[in-house]
């Protein structure tokens, strides 16, 4: 799937980094920085369904924090949102190559 450089959330203009040297943890593939409004992904040491995936992850960070506020779903239920939202997307072709 083609990720794009920018992302509207909640009328927040993010920006999707895309870095090949970002090694903040060993096993960290993306992160979300609501203050900076970025979203990273790690590019180097992953094949492109795990960048995918990591890339719906971050995004379900990123509507969790701007429509949930304090309430935001815990590291658990936005990794299983976001497997369940990229397996759906992925089978029903509705991501494009």
């Amino acid at each position: 799937m083609k990720i794009p450089k920018k992302l509207k959330v909640g009328g927040f203009d993010y920006d999707i980094i895309f870095d090949d040297k970002f090694v903040e943890k060993e096993t960290l593939c993306g992160q979300h920085q609501p203050n900076r409004l970025k979203i990273i992904l790690q590019t180097g040491v992953y094949n492109q369904q795990k960048i995918d995936q990591t890339f719906w992850h971050e995004v379900a960070h990123a509507i969790s924090c701007v429509y949930l506020g304090e309430n935001e779903m815990t590291e658990d239920q936005i990794d299983n949102f976001s497997q369940g939202l990229y397996q759906v997307l992925k089978d029903n072709k509705f991501l494009k190559e």
